[in-house]
């Protein structure tokens, strides 16, 4: 009876971590992007441009600090790395490979990702008045055109669009922020039904390309 308790207990936690949902926060300014990863009680940071930045800077400090290595200083010869080369045919149908199963995998996902608190805020401005409206004019008609097509493919809710133009701004200003989710077993399935489509797929393929050499060679034989 323990066992069995202790099995059920296992199995409903399962249950709960796959039935919970995965949240990517994104906030983009022009001063700064941050993308965060949020399951349960866990918070990862995915990206952040001040971040990235400070790594460039120190990474470019360190490089000019350290001496230029010479070639054929240790008397060694540097051995070219031996590498598996593959004909650009390979590559194109190894990508139309990956292009068929994450189509097909992916047909249902899209519809249960969903994006809440969708807000957008945008000052356009430009050198002159007659740049900063075009600038309104260009930024509102991308916004709009960009927002449905995300909502003929996600769930889209949208809190706030602001889009306003400002005669004095030499620059166009913005602040996106949004959360996109998406429950974990809805990711496990579009996992697995890319994996098998593209197996099946590239499992196809190769021997659709074996048979081809048998039946030339018979018609060959009759001539």
């Amino acid at each position: 009876m323990t066992a069995l308790v202790i099995v059920l207990g296992i199995a409903l936690l399962i249950g709960l971590l796959l039935f919970l949902s995965l949240t990517v926060v994104v906030e983009a300014s022009n001063s700064r992007t941050l993308l965060e990863a949020r399951y349960a009680f866990f918070h990862f940071r995915l990206y952040d441009s001040l971040e990235q930045a400070e790594k460039k800077q120190k990474k470019q400090k360190k490089q000019k600090k350290r001496p230029v290595a010479k070639e054929g200083t240790n008397g060694k010869k540097r051995r070219p790395a031996e590498k598996e080369k593959r004909s650009l045919s390979e590559w194109a149908a190894l990508i139309h490979d990956l292009i068929y199963s994450v189509c097909r995998g992916s047909s249902r996902l899209w519809r249960k990702i969903r994006v809440e608190g969708l807000e957008v805020s945008m000052v356009a401005g430009g050198e002159d008045a007659c740049q900063a409206a075009l600038n309104y004019g260009k930024i509102s008609a991308a916004v709009y055109t960009v927002l449905g097509a995300l909502k003929s493919l996600l769930s889209v809710s949208v809190k706030a669009v602001e889009i306003q133009c400002d005669f004095d701004a030499p620059t166009t200003c913005y602040r996106l922020h949004a959360k996109v989710k998406v429950r974990i077993f809805v990711l496990i399935a579009a996992a697995v039904r890319m994996a098998y489509h593209f197996l099946a797929h590239t499992y196809r393929r190769r021997s659709s390309e074996k048979a081809e050499p048998q039946v030339q060679q018979p018609q060959r034989a009759q001539a």
